[in-house]
């Protein structure tokens, strides 16, 4: 019986699909991989014990390297707000006020004294860095 045209082929699964009007049409798609629907796959391959390791140990990695990410957002925030007062990329610290010295190294997690004076919090901050 021959084959009636327009014929729908379709590759892989039924996302991706081709249409056929003539005879060389289909044998063109036939030789790219394409099927007809009773033969085309409906669901995919189920993922082997070898792949769901590497899988896991993927994704642990991806957690690590996210949360890596956070911290140096959580960095450049405490950078982004520590006056620069040139706009040369330098924070000049010896410009900045005492109080703000203050809440930058609280940023920062450092630990100082409400007392310290102004030279001793400059001096943190640049260790600090």
């Amino acid at each position: 019986m021959p084959r009636q045209y327009p014929v729908m082929l379709y590759l892989d699964y039924l996302t991706n699909f081709a249409v056929a009007h003539n005879q060389d049409e289909y044998d063109k798609l036939v030789e790219q991989g394409y099927t007809t629907h009773d033969k085309v796959k409906t669901e995919p391959e189920p993922v082997n014990a070898d792949n769901d390791d590497l899988l896991t140990a993927a994704y642990g990695e991806i957690e690590k390297l996210e949360d890596e990410v956070e911290l140096l957002r959580q960095k450049l925030a405490v950078y982004e707000s520590a006056k620069d007062t040139n706009q040369d990329g330098v924070v000049s610290y010896d410009e900045m006020k005492s109080s703000e010295l203050q809440a930058l190294l609280r940023q920062r997690g450092v630990e100082f004294k409400t007392r310290d004076n102004k030279d001793t919090l400059v001096k943190l901050a640049q260790d600090s860095e």
